[in-house]
């Protein structure tokens, strides 16, 4: 697949360009992490509707996408101080929300523990629990097998103009991830988790937006989540049905309301004027 140009644009952090879009005006500004393997543009149902309230960015982590990779193996170390950099060009002086997609929600509470002076509020969308075990595989298991990039549901959601990124930025990750070392991305994984358990905060909201089949009921995922809010004293559980993983696809109205109520929850701390 040929590269497509950008959206964004590609900005220098530190030794490596990344590729960083921002829509609107506002505070505080919203800061978009996309899962794997997703990438900045699985946010383009919601990041225009964020910019109506306020400023609102996303960017590429490291190797993904338009983004350069950085020297060696990835860790925790890195993606975090990487998002510490966007988020200080962002919004230099004042706190920002973190809505993250799947393991972008982890990034976002291992940063979180790390800096939680710069987080205003957490949108985690459909993100995984943090007592997950990551154990290397034998030296003779062979890697799986990758299904060819493709625009079945839910990427068919994107807006056509993302459509070519979608297939080129899956195979560019599927590439990279052949030559990634596994016992090294397993230590990658564990490290990320272990530093988002640290997370906590007695006054932080937080809001864990859980994918479901039906508007109620018992389903075991949506229990999963809300155990997660359950731990924080300031933590919402919003389930969202009917979505698969991706809802920001599946359901991008939902997980604006959140980043909206995020935003409003923020501005009242801050004694800052309510959204229009």
């Amino acid at each position: 697949f040929a590269e497509p140009p950008p959206f964004g644009k590609l900005v220098k952090l530190e030794g490596h360009r990344v590729h960083l879009h921002c829509e609107g005006s506002g505070s505080p500004t919203v800061v978009l992490l996309h899962g794997t393997p997703r990438f900045s543009f699985h946010f383009s149902l919601v990041l225009p509707e964020v910019a109506r309230f306020t400023r609102a960015c996303v960017y590429d982590r490291a190797g993904d996408a338009w983004s350069d990779p950085v020297p060696g193996q990835p860790t925790a170390e890195i993606f975090v101080a990487e998002l510490h950099r966007v988020i200080h060009r962002v919004s230099p002086r004042k706190p920002v929300v973190l809505a993250g997609h799947s393991v972008g929600g982890v990034l976002a509470r291992a940063y979180q523990a790390r800096h939680p002076e710069r987080v205003a509020a957490l949108v985690l969308i459909d993100t995984a629990p943090l007592d997950l075990r990551f154990e290397a595989p034998r030296k003779d298991t062979p890697r799986p097998a990758m299904p060819k990039p493709s625009l079945a549901a839910p990427f068919d959601k994107l807006p056509p103009r993302f459509h070519e990124a979608h297939l080129w930025a899956t195979a560019k990750w599927q590439a990279y991830a052949q030559g990634v070392d596994m016992e090294q991305a397993i230590a990658y994984q564990s490290g990320l988790y272990k530093l988002a358990a640290q997370a906590a905060s007695a006054t932080l909201p937080v809001w864990f937006l859980a994918r479901a089949q039906k508007a109620e009921g018992p389903e075991a995922w949506v229990d999963v989540q809300q155990k997660m809010a359950s731990a924080w004293p300031n933590g919402k559980l919003v389930r969202v049905a009917p979505s698969g993983h991706d809802i920001q696809l599946d359901q991008p109205a939902a997980v604006v309301e959140a980043i909206r109520q995020a935003v409003t929850a923020s501005r009242s701390s801050t004694s800052a004027s309510p959204l229009p």
